[in-house]
């Protein structure tokens, strides 16, 4: 090696050689294993391929990035197989539960349900909890009650499993925001009730007790009994005065209409949104509803995962925050890339790029077609 050889040019371990490997993670260059093995322990590198790594569109439609791409979906089958053996000799099952087993038959009442409503439910994986949260199911009367999970912006969710089918969105809505109160109220009620009380309340409720056992000579039980029979028997003891009879049942519907006015104008405002599942993007893609459709009417055409996600938001489908988008940009953002892929593919065709005939018999010409549609596959699984 000569002596005039730059640093650059050497080990950037031991400065001593030149270098031979390149580490797949961090693209660091060694002489030898001794060397790889110091770079993993200084740098914390566990030297293998970032499938998350960004690469260029014109490195896409390479051999290195095919092979890339390859590699990854055969690690991921691998790695279901496995996991998949392991839960066999393990005696791991995932056990489905009545509904869903009869949910599964395909002359099912709810198979025909999803058949005339041209509705696809996607089933996830068995024993995940989405799988099991589902309790979808038909009643003896051919109703169908969905499990709706609703979730608003702040990203609470709220699932509810009985969410009829021919009921509007917006009813569904507020019949679960009413559901939702009411387990708080008696949540906040069971807790009060379980509190253990001071010694000031036990004195309170104890001194009634006393003042009842502690009787003068001569009274009885039945003087007491007489005497409160005879304060019963006055006339308007305990009877309100007309007035508050007649100011009762206009408060109570002042009342009524008052709430039921807050709940109507609070749907107004807010905007339904259908989740989209297994999209190929970090935002979650929504699909708009129209709040006076019932549920059927809502899912015709959709598909969703186990059961159907709303999001519930105070932003109109043109002003949805960070995070969100809609179907329809989805839809073109997806042509767009396809349309660049394949013209990156057609290029790389016209441009001959090598196909690797001469590194052995397995490096056949690829299809890019073929490629791309296995690709497809797997971001829709």
């Amino acid at each position: 090696m000569p002596d005039e050889a730059l640093l650059s040019e050497l080990c950037s371990l031991c400065y001593a050689e030149t270098p031979k490997y390149r580490c797949p993670r961090c693209k660091t260059r060694t002489c030898s294993l001794p060397c790889y093995k110091k770079h993993q322990q200084r740098a914390s590198c566990n030297g293998k391929r970032d499938p998350a790594e960004y690469l260029k569109k014109r490195e896409l439609a390479t051999p290195a990035g095919i092979d890339r791409d390859y590699n990854y979906l055969k690690s991921v089958e691998r790695d279901i197989e496995h996991a998949n053996k392991d839960s066999k000799d393990r005696g791991i099952t995932a056990r489905l539960s009545k509904v869903a087993r009869r949910n599964l038959i395909e002359d099912s009442n709810f198979q025909k349900y999803l058949i005339e409503h041209n509705i696809e439910v996607q089933p996830a994986p068995r024993g995940m909890s989405r799988q099991k949260s589902n309790q979808t199911r038909t009643t003896n009367k051919n109703n169908t009650l969905w499990t709706v999970e609703w979730i608003d912006v702040a990203g609470v969710s709220n699932l509810r499993h009985d969410c009829m089918g021919s009921e509007s969105i917006r009813d569904l809505h507020t019949a679960a925001k009413r559901a939702l109160r009411q387990a708080e109220k008696r949540g906040r009620t069971g807790d009060a009730a379980k509190a253990p009380l001071s010694k000031k309340r036990r004195s309170q409720q104890k001194a009634p007790e006393t003042m009842t056992a502690s009787k003068l000579p001569g009274d009885s039980v039945v003087d007491a009994d007489q005497s409160r029979i005879s304060d019963a028997a006055k006339p308007g003891a305990d009877e309100p005065s007309p007035a508050a009879v007649s100011e009762q049942p206009v408060a109570q519907a002042n009342t009524a209409k008052q709430s039921s006015g807050t709940v109507q104008r609070a749907d107004e405002n807010h905007h339904f949104y259908l989740l989209k599942p297994a999209t190929a993007v970090s935002s979650k893609v929504l699909v708009p509803l129209d709040a006076q459709l019932s549920l059927t009417e809502t899912l015709r055409g959709q598909t969703v995962l186990e059961y159907p996600t709303i999001y519930v938001l105070s932003h109109a489908p043109n002003a949805l925050p960070t995070g969100f988008m809609l179907e329809e940009q989805y839809t073109q953002l997806r042509k767009r890339e396809d349309d660049e892929l394949r013209e990156a593919m057609r290029k790389a065709d016209e441009n001959g790029v090598p196909d690797r005939a001469d590194a052995g018999p397995s490096s056949a010409k690829v299809d890019p077609n073929k490629i791309l549609d296995m690709l497809k596959r797997d971001i829709s699984r």
